[in-house]
This record gives structure tokens, C-alpha cells and sequence, in this order.
């Protein structure tokens, strides 16, 4: 009875008939192979054969860009003969042209389901065709998608412009035995280009060789939690599990691989039998080749060996659309490799500002470059994205501190390798806390000090107070206060500290009184000295004066009650010499008394 496969069998037109599983992981109902990838689709078909074909202009695309209106599929459908001596194998075919020759190297993949084959006598199968005549160097393979939807890709290593689908239906045996019916369905066949939009999700993967490759999928399904084990099967075996993406390469992409193995002694000759290798198009000679001992730094070498996830990234020299991972066993050493993701990626960002040195309480600006198209990202060490651009501040910081890079294509979660920035934080030198007199009255210095050497002293208000910025030596300006500060500079990482005082310039108490009396000579001279300002203490002296009578004089308090006689006839000066003290300053003012001669009596002059 006929049986509906999933799986169907292929006849490779090089390596005879092969399986070939490939299971992809971002197809989605309509068949989005991969966001952003630019598609041209086939616009022209053609049927052939001797089966029944319907539906066949619904797999003609709208345009080249532009699927198939519809989603109705068109149907192969072929029937086997029979014969006594044994039916024949009847084909079907449709051709779906596009309106171009496909680019070199490029792979065409043909949307289809419901494949029905009865048994290995009926087959599906594609050839490449420029025009009439079959490709040089054709080849097809099956791919399945997640959901269950299957495409056939193709590709040829010369010029091709069609691709062409057949149904054969196995013929009747001997004695009799029934013919049997094939049929498949089509719905439309397309191709990527290059595309920096593309967001590098590896569509599929494949695996080969002696030994067996457990969960595929799990290497391309977005979880860095699962993963696909390849063990080889053999001492001295081979086991590749490759990984296909939607189309070419863009100048500098990478290919970002998450890769463990159980704990283990690892040896330089395991890594370096696992190799990476990357293909372009039909070309099945690598376009670049490396092992994973070449790009494992000494740091990730002693982490893969805890059994702990690594993550690297590889750069291809050449464009690419697979990558394949080759595992060759040691002698004596069957260790299985688990594959956890693997994605083509913009290139690893270019810093400008990697690293930093800074001083506690500080910020840093660090600065990575992404190509147009990508922009860069930064993370802090636990995976919390920070900030988007090229340049970012970090905040005020007191330890060091170390941040992450990555670039991706704008509009797409992928990305690159995180590269580590590093700020590292100087702390601050201890300042040892100033001392000396800081209130002084004005007119008056003073010196101060602080047992840090080498630092530089400053003042706030220089209208108040000035410093002398090596030796400490304050110098008084007016009344009021300044912040006084001395700043010590650590020569080794140049970070400064610094300790401050307030020093307060007190006033000094001057007369408001009057400074120029006068009296007449031999009258009483009464004065009451005025300070500006309170609680202020008085005394005052008065020294003998040339013409003035009276001996020298003095007194402790504010008032003066004198009589002084000028024994001449012209005015003397008399200095009363004021000694003011209030809030501990001190101030001395003359006081200038102007004592008139007495005007002689008058004469009564007679003949």
C-alpha cells in the first residue's frame, strides 16, 4: 500500500543514491527561510513526461520577488506499466524557470509536499537545466523543515537558469504484480542572495560519516541550553555535522559557535582533529579551514576542560553559505562534542576605547565601532544590556569594572561575539587632615599643614585669605571666611584626593568716633571713643608735647577728661593714641586733638 513519506529517497546524479537529513530550524508556514534574506522567484513553467500534472501555472511566482498568489500547489501524479516480463518506471516532471541565469554558486530550493512513493521503486528527484540541456555537476538534497514542510535544494557547478522536479513511478514486476502511482506536490522554487539584512540563522543541518550526530536541531534552535552531541562511532573514525545558511556571506560576517564537552583531560591532538570548515555554493572544496585547537585561547583551553560551555568566533576569509564541524577520533579517546548553537553573525566590533583607567568616583567612556547596517551593544558582566551606540559612559565607579561588546544587524536579536572592556579603577590617596590655626584676625598669617607631603594648597576666596601653594603660609586679605584646600596627587596612578578647612579672617575694631577734635586752650577736653564693633575693650595713651604744659596722660577706658594749656600762641597737634580689642583682635588709632592758644587779654594803651 502507498505510503505518505516525510523522508523521501534521492538519487544523488554523482554519489549514486544517499540519504541526506536536513532539518530546518527557522522555515515557518509559507516558507521564511530566514528574516531579511532576499528571494527571486521562478516565473516560468513547463510539464513533461508521462504523468498527469495539474495546477501547473500556480507555481509561476507574481514576480521575481513575489511568490505564487495562491497556495494551492500544482500535483505530480505517475503511474508505473505492467508487463509479464515486468512493468516500466514511468516520470513526471515540471520545469520552473526564472527569469535570469541563478548566480554562481548558488543553491534553488523547491517548496513541496505530500510525497507519496509506494516503495524504493519510485523515487523524487531535481536536476539543474540551463534551458534544455541538464547542468554540469548537479546535485539535490531533501530538507525537512520543523513544522513538517520539505524542500528540495539544488544546485550545479555550471550555468543553470531552471530547475526540474521528477516523480518516477516504479513499474509492474513479474507475474503480474501491480504498477505503482508516485505523486508529489509543488508549490513554488526560489533562491537567496546575499543580503546584510539577513539575520544568520543557520536555516538547517546535515550530518555524515562513521558515527552518529544526537539532536541535530538543538545546534541551530536558539536555546544555548540544548545541543547536539557528535560522537564518532570508531577509534580513527570521522562523524560532520554541517550547518546551512540562506544564502552567501557579506564582507567580514562570522560564524559565533557555542561549543562543550563533558569533563575530561582534554589534549592539543583532540582539539586539533576537530575541525571547522566553511563551503560556498556547489564548491565541495572548503573556502576556509581551521581546528578548534587554533582558536582556542589558553583561558578558554582550561574552561572547555571543566565540561562548561565556550563560546568562539571564527572568521571566514571568503564568502560562505555552510560551515561544517568534522570531528576525527584520537586513538584512545572517544570524548562527544556538544555542538549548543551556531550562528553567522556581523563582525566582532572594533574598538577605539577598550580599555580604561580611571579614578574611584569617576566615569570612563568607552568607545567599539559596528559597520553600517550593525550597531554596536554593550552589556555589563551578568548579560544586562546597557546602552545601544558606539559610545558608551559607564556610570561613576568605585571598583573595576569590566563590559561587554557585541555587535548585530540592525532589527535582529542575533549577534556577535561579546568582547570584554575593561575600566579599571585606581583608589584614591589618603590626604592626612589639615592643621594649624584657622581663624586669624586680619592683617595677621599663619602657616598650616598637613603630615601628606608633596601636595599643593589653595584658596577658595582669594578676596579673604591667600596661600602660599607650596609652603602652607596663609596671608590675610579682608574679613570673612575661605575654604582652604591641599590636594595630593598619587604619582603612580595620578589619582588626586584632597582635604579642606574653612578659614575665618576676623575683623578688627576701628573708631567711629571722631578722629580730628579741637579745644581751646586751658578748656575742658571731654571725648567718648566709639568702636564698630561690640563687646570692644578701650585705653588710651598720650605722650608730653613741645608747648603743651600738661605731663603725659592715660587711661582705660573710652573717655578722655582733660584740660590741656598751649603755652604758644599757634595751634598744636596732641595724638591720643587708641588701643581698640574686641573678639580677640586688636587695633591701635590715633586719635588727632587740635588745642587752640587762648587769645591774650586785651591792653588799655594810654598817651
Amino acid at each position: 500500500m502507498p505510503i505518505t513519506m516525510l523522508l523521501f529517497r534521492l538519487k544523488n546524479r554523482f554519489t549514486g543514491y544517499f540519504w541526506l537529513l536536513l532539518t530546518f530550524a527557522l522555515v515557518a508556514g509559507g516558507g521564511n527561510v530566514a528574516k531579511g534574506q532576499l528571494r527571486t522567484y521562478a516565473t516560468l513553467s513547463t510539464q513533461g513526461g508521462s504523468g498527469i500534472v495539474t495546477g501547473l501555472a500556480n507555481v509561476r511566482g507574481a514576480s521575481t520577488t513575489t511568490p505564487p498568489a495562491g497556495s494551492t500547489p500544482a500535483n505530480l501524479s505517475a503511474t508505473g506499466t505492467t508487463g509479464a516480463l515486468g512493468g516500466s518506471a514511468v516520470p513526471v516532471f515540471i520545469n520552473l524557470q526564472f527569469a535570469s541565469n541563478v548566480p554562481t554558486n548558488t543553491v534553488v530550493f523547491i517548496k513541496v509536499s505530500a510525497i507519496t512513493l509506494p516503495s524504493v521503486a519510485s523515487s523524487v528527484s531535481a536536476v539543474a537545466y540551463n534551458n534544455t540541456t541538464a547542468a554540469t555537476g548537479s546535485t539535490f538534497y531533501n530538507l525537512v523543515a520543523g513544522d513538517g514542510t520539505q524542500y528540495i535544494g539544488v544546485y550545479a557547478t555550471s550555468v543553470f537558469n531552471q530547475v526540474r522536479l521528477i516523480v518516477t513511478a516504479g513499474g509492474g514486476g513479474l507475474l503480474g504484480a501491480p504498477a505503482e502511482t508516485a505523486s508529489a506536490n509543488v508549490f513554488h522554487a526560489f533562491y537567496s542572495t546575499s543580503n546584510t539584512a539577513d539575520c544568520g540563522s543557520a536555516i538547517g543541518t546535515s550530518w555524515s560519516g562513521n558515527g552518529t550526530v544526537a539532536n541535530s536541531s538543538n545546534a541551530i534552535d536558539g536555546n544555548l541550553a540544548t545541543y547536539s552531541d557528535i560522537t564518532p562511532s570508531l577509534l580513527l573514525s570521522t562523524v560532520e555535522q554541517s550547518f546551512y545558511f540562506s544564502g552567501p556571506s557579506v564582507t567580514n560576517d562570522e560564524v559565533k559557535a557555542t561549543l562543550s564537552i563533558p569533563p575530561s583531560v582534554l589534549s592539543l591532538g583532540l582539539l586539533s582533529n576537530i575541525t571547522v570548515n566553511a563551503y560556498n555554493g556547489s564548491n565541495t572544496t572548503p573556502v576556509w579551514t581551521t581546528n578548534l585547537g587554533a582558536v582556542l585561547s589558553l583561558d578558554l583551553l582550561g574552561l572547555f576542560n571543566t565540561g562548561a560551555p565556550i563560546t568562539v568566533s571564527v572568521k571566514p576569509s571568503l564568502p560562505f553559505d555552510r560551515l561544517s564541524i568534522n570531528y576525527s577520533a584520537v586513538l584512545g579517546l572517544l570524548v562527544t562534542l556538544h555542538v549548543h548553537e551556531i550562528q553567522r553573525t556581523s563582525p566582532s566590533p572594533v574598538f577605539t576605547v577598550q580599555n580604561a583607567t580611571i579614578c574611584t568616583n569617576s566615569t570612563a567612556t568607552l568607545i567599539a565601532t559596528a559597520p553600517a547596517g550593525n550597531q554596536t551593544l554593550w552589556y555589563n558582566a551578568s548579560g544586562t544590556l546597557l546602552f545601544t551606540g558606539n559610545s558608551f559612559t559607564t556610570p561613576v565607579l568605585s571598583t573595576t569594572t569590566t563590559y561587554y561588546a557585541a555587535t548585530s544587524k540592525i532589527g535582529c536579536t542575533g549577534e556577535s561575539l561579546r568582547l570584554p572592556a575593561i575600566v579599571t579603577v585606581n583608589p584614591l590617596p589618603t590626604v592626612a587632615p589639615i592643621t594649624g590655626t584657622t581663624s586669624i584676625c586680619l592683617n595677621q598669617s599663619t602657616t598650616l599643614s598637613s603630615t601628606t607631603t608633596g601636595g599643593v594648597w589653595s584658596s577658595g576666596t582669594t578676596g579673604v585669605a591667600t596661600i602660599n601653594s607650596s609652603t602652607g603660609v596663609v596671608s590675610s586679605v579682608a574679613a570673612g571666611t575661605s575654604t582652604i584646600t591641599y590636594t595630593y596627587t598619587d604619582p603612580a596612578t595620578t589619582c588626586s584626593n584632597s582635604v579642606s578647612t574653612t578659614l575665618t579672617v576676623k575683623p578688627l575694631p576701628t573708631l567711629t568716633s571722631s578722629l580730628t577734635p579741637a579745644v581751646c586752650s586751658s578748656s575742658a577736653f571731654s571725648y567718648t571713643a566709639t568702636s564698630s564693633l561690640g563687646s570692644t575693650s578701650f585705653s588710651w595713651t598720650r605722650a608730653t608735647v613741645a608747648g603743651i604744659s600738661n605731663a603725659s596722660g592715660s587711661g582705660a577706658t573710652n573717655a578722655i577728661n582733660e584740660t590741656l594749656i598751649n603755652t604758644t600762641n599757634t595751634a598744636i597737634t596732641v595724638t591720643y593714641a587708641f588701643s581698640l580689642t574686641a573678639n580677640g583682635c586688636s587695633n591701635t588709632i590715633n586719635v588727632q586733638l587740635k588745642v587752640n592758644p587762648k587769645p591774650g587779654a586785651p591792653h588799655i594803651l594810654s598817651n
